[in-house]
């Protein structure tokens, strides 16, 4: 059987359900989350192969969509043309030949590959942030049972993934008049520089014991391509950089300290590409939520 090659210009037809990167835009510009998803059955072509290995199809009913290289398992059509100047790819065996010339693709559902990078380390039960009673295992079933529901975060290549907060405890109180704050100096990680943090000195047992449980979970993720900006790279397509336990509905927006540190590209930090304008309104929310929050100390 000949190695099946798929490149742009090739017809294909989709034969099953599919699943989205849910944060990537198609080269036409459309977002891909206000497009409906081609049926079974649709036909189109392949107009784009970007630098994350994802193929672009436009379909002929005029929905354009994305998917994983792990995704098109199938292709039964020997009729495949020569590459024509892209960094093919091969995806399969060739089954047999389609009486239309058109391939078909049989997709199943797929997971990225998900790694727990070692900043999350920190995140421990004696730690002011967020902790959980899950193994690894556990903490990457619960984000593959969310990740269709995720959404892009700050910036393209971070993903906000729900998650079921069993187990999950958070960090974060809202503070009474008349609380005492204790500050530090200190890096968030070894080789980082050091930053000005509070957390609430209740000094009422250990820490463990005063994180309530989380009302709502989400996990944060970085592509590996956003981690290499700064050389923190990992090797892995998407990395868990922090688990936020919220003690409210729905998200918490990160520390106005955290936001400068990122926006202003602070050692540490990860660019948000924002203009000023939308850093200006992100920085207002996560004011006004943080303004009367603290984490436990």
């Amino acid at each position: 059987m000949n190695l099946a090659r798929v490149q742009k210009g090739v017809r294909v037809r989709v034969q099953a359900g599919l699943h989205h990167g849910p944060d990537y835009l198609p080269p036409t510009g459309q977002s891909y989350l206000d497009a409906r998803e081609p049926h079974e059955g649709s036909i189109g072509t392949i107009i784009n192969k970007d630098e994350h290995n994802v193929i672009w199809v436009h379909f002929d009913d005029g929905v354009d969509a994305p998917f994983w290289f792990s995704e098109l398992d199938e292709l039964t059509s020997a009729q495949v043309p020569e590459n024509t100047g892209w960094d093919e790819k091969p995806l399969a065996e060739c089954q047999k030949e389609d009486a239309d010339g058109v391939l078909d693709i049989e997709m199943e559902e797929t997971m990225p590959e998900i790694h727990i990078a070692d900043f999350v380390r920190r995140q421990t039960p004696e730690s002011k942030f967020s902790h959980w009673l899950l193994s690894d295992e556990e903490l990457l079933d619960r984000i593959r049972a969310g990740w269709d529901n995720g959404k892009q975060g700050y910036r393209d290549g971070v993903m906000l993934v729900p998650v079921d907060p069993e187990g999950f405890f958070t960090g974060i109180v809202t503070l009474q008049e008349g609380d005492k704050l204790s500050g530090a100096f200190v890096p968030r990680q070894r080789g980082e520089s050091p930053r000005k943090s509070m957390t609430l000195d209740s000094g009422k047992g250990d820490v463990a014991s005063r994180k309530p449980p989380a009302v709502t979970v989400e996990i944060v993720l970085y592509r590996d391509d956003v981690l290499a900006e700064d050389g923190d790279q990992t090797g892995h397509e998407w990395n868990v950089i922090s688990v936020n336990a919220n003690p409210v509905e729905g998200s918490v927006p990160m520390t106005p300290g955290t936001m400068m540190a990122n926006h202003f590209h602070d050692d540490g930090g990860t660019q948000t590409g924002m203009s000023d304008e939308e850093f200006v309104e992100a920085l207002r929310e996560a004011y006004y939520f943080w303004k009367d929050k603290s984490f436990i100390g």
